[in-house]
C-alpha cells in the first residue's frame, strides 16, 4: 500500500487516474504537501466507473491542524492519505457503502450526506446517520449485474434430402409372364403366330449350320405345336 507525497503547486493538475488529479486530494487548509495512497486513487476510479458519474471528495488528505479544526480522530486515516469523504452524484451514500464493501474496502463510514471509504489494513464499519458513530457487521446489499449471456451460434440449417426419383420398374410379375406365355401359346395353336420371329430365324439358321436340323424338323425333337401344348400345361 503505496502512500506518494505530491506538491499542490507542482502537481496539483497532474492526472493520477482517468477521472483524479492530485490537487482533489489536498487538505482544505491549502497546505502545498499532499499525501494519496495509490490503492486509494484506484477504488475512487472503480467507484466512478462502476456509477458511470462524478466523484465528489469533500475530504481528502488533512494535515494535522486542519484535523483536529474540523474535529477529526486523532489517528484518522485522513492524516496518512489513506482515506476520502466523497459523494456520487445522484447516489444514495447507503448505495455507494454498499458498492464498497463488494470491493472489500478496510475502513467504510456511512454519513447522512456522504461515505467514508480508507485503505487501512483492519476492517472497520460504522453508521453515522443519527449524528453519533454506531458500529456495524457491515453494508451488504450489493448485488453484481448479472452477466449477459453469450448469444448461442445460430442452428445448423436443416438437411435437405433431395427426393429420390421413383426408377422405373421394369420387371414383370410371374402372373404376367404367365399370362403372356398363354397369350403366345394360343397363337401357335390357332395358327395365327406360324411365323417365327426374327431371332428364332437366326437360330434356326444357326442349327441348320450345325446339323441340328435338315430344315425340316430337328431329329428327336418335339414340333413347336408339341412345345406349345407342354408349356400351356407348364403355365396352367
Amino acid at each position: 500500500m503505496a502512500v506518494r507525497t505530491y506538491s499542490l503547486r507542482a502537481d496539483g493538475d497532474r492526472l493520477l487516474a482517468p477521472n483524479f488529479r492530485v490537487r482533489e486530494f489536498a487538505s482544505r487548509c491549502g497546505a502545498d504537501r499532499i499525501l494519496i495512497c495509490d490503492n486509494l486513487i484506484r477504488t475512487l476510479q472503480r467507484i466512478r466507473d462502476h456509477f458511470g458519474v462524478p466523484v465528489t471528495i469533500s475530504s481528502g488528505f488533512r494535515t494535522e491542524a486542519h484535523n483536529r479544526r474540523v474535529g477529526g480522530a486523532t489517528n484518522s486515516q485522513h492524516l496518512r492519505g489513506t482515506a476520502a469523504d466523497i459523494t456520487v452524484r445522484g447516489v444514495a451514500p447507503l448505495a455507494v457503502a454498499q458498492f464498497a464493501e463488494h470491493l472489500g474496502m478496510g475502513g467504510i463510514g456511512l454519513y447522512a450526506t456522504f461515505t467514508h471509504v480508507d485503505t487501512r489494513a483492519a476492517r472497520a464499519r460504522w453508521d453515522q446517520r443519527s449524528g453519533r458513530p454506531v458500529n456495524v457487521s457491515g453494508f451488504p446489499g450489493f448485488a453484481p449485474p448479472p452477466q449477459p449471456t453469450p448469444p448461442q451460434p445460430p442452428p445448423p440449417p436443416p438437411i435437405q434430402n433431395t427426393p429420390q426419383q421413383p426408377q422405373e420398374d421394369n420387371s414383370m410379375t410371374e402372373a404376367q409372364v404367365r399370362a403372356i406365355v398363354r397369350e403366345e401359346i394360343q397363337n401357335v395353336l390357332s395358327g395365327n403366330g406360324t411365323e417365327p420371329s426374327p431371332w428364332a430365324r437366326e437360330e434356326f439358321a444357326a442349327a441348320m449350320a450345325a446339323g441340328i436340323t435338315d430344315g425340316t424338323r430337328p431329329l428327336g425333337y418335339a414340333t413347336r405345336q408339341e412345345m406349345a401344348i407342354m408349356t400351356l400345361r407348364a403355365t396352367q
